[in-house]
């Protein structure tokens, strides 16, 4: 008898344990959305500061196995001197991987003139059991792609070489780098994890890799997200600081600011909405001028948080600042 009831009492633990751990961590990070403090206020969005190089897009579907991948093709532009952007999506319960979830960001970069390489590194229905495999199966599809790439722009050396990871996406970046692979000038990581919050990666995860060994002059940039309960930000980021030991290194908090409506909330794929203050004078303004920089020696007084003008989102409509970036290292 009180075995059963023992047994009861577990099941019963465990049911409300993983409801407060789902709604705690995933829901909030993922769906919460709260209502803005003042309904008559809202963010004032600035121009569209960036020069697009073309305002076509050219997308190109390919199949490797079981996994696709895509190339974003700006057109009207030297692909032969285009820069290369891979990027690496976050954790999906089950392939295939579609990139429209990261489209905002994706063409914003291609029309800067970047041809973007997205991949899929889950391979069958149960890939998501395996994260520790998916480093081996991004660096085949990605030999598939720069093989393709080279039928476009056979000048291409991809000597401007740039890596962009989301979620554990960025663990996949930092594990990619092996014969046959380019060394990026460049190492961009969005809301970066290893594995689920307290969950340890010998049970379930991929670990980040050693980064020390790349060329010094690499730019390595994290960008947190301030209200992501999915990604416990110091363990991170202490994580992340021991792994690139030796590199050009640089991290950002992406505020939150409920103040007007709608409210700019920076969660774990704020990152990827529509344009807005904090997807678009946020993270986008750091990840342009982490490349303007690696690139091209431009706007490196952004990265390096000297430029406190550049770190500003802007204004509400009642004249209230919103939240600035913070540079957090």
């Amino acid at each position: 008898m009180r075995k059963k009831i023992l047994i009861k009492l577990i099941i019963i633990f465990l049911v409300f344990f993983g409801a407060f751990y789902y709604f705690y961590f995933v829901w909030y990070s993922l769906f919460y959305h709260p209502k803005g403090r003042n309904q008559n206020v809202w963010p004032n969005l600035l121009n569209n500061p960036c020069d697009y190089k073309t305002k076509e897009v050219l997308v190109k579907k390919f199949t490797h196995q079981d996994n696709n991948f895509y190339l974003f093709i700006p057109k009207g532009v030297d692909l032969n001197s285009s820069p290369v952007i891979l990027f690496l999506h976050g954790l999906a319960s089950y392939p295939p991987i579609d990139y429209k979830t990261y489209s905002p960001l994706i063409f914003h970069e291609v029309k800067r003139g970047n041809i973007v390489i997205f991949l899929s590194y889950q391979k069958g229905t149960f890939s998501s059991l395996r994260p520790k495999a998916f480093p081996l199966t991004a660096k085949q599809v990605l030999k598939e792609a720069i093989l393709e790439i080279k039928k476009i722009a056979p000048k291409n050396d991809l000597s401007r070489f740039v890596v962009i990871g989301t979620s554990m996406g960025g663990a996949v970046a930092t594990n990619i780098f092996s014969e046959g692979v380019p060394l990026p000038k460049a190492i961009i990581l969005i809301a970066p994890g290893e594995t689920f919050p307290y969950l340890p990666t010998t049970i379930y995860g991929l670990p980040f890799g050693d980064l020390s060994n790349l060329n010094p002059n690499t730019w390595f940039v994290a960008l947190f997200s301030q209200s992501d309960r999915l990604i416990l930000r110091e363990n991170v980021k202490k994580k992340l600081l021991q792994k690139t030991k030796g590199l050009n290194r640089h991290m950002f908090l992406i505020p939150s600011d409920t103040h007007g409506t709608p409210p700019l909330w920076s969660n774990h794929v704020s990152a990827f909405y529509p344009q807005n203050n904090l997807s678009y004078y946020g993270y986008r303004k750091i990840i342009d001028a982490t490349i303007d920089c690696a690139l091209f020696d431009k706007n490196c007084d952004i990265v390096r948080g000297e430029n406190k003008k550049a770190l500003e989102i802007g204004f509400w409509s009642d004249g209230k600042k919103i939240n600035p970036i913070k540079k957090i290292y």
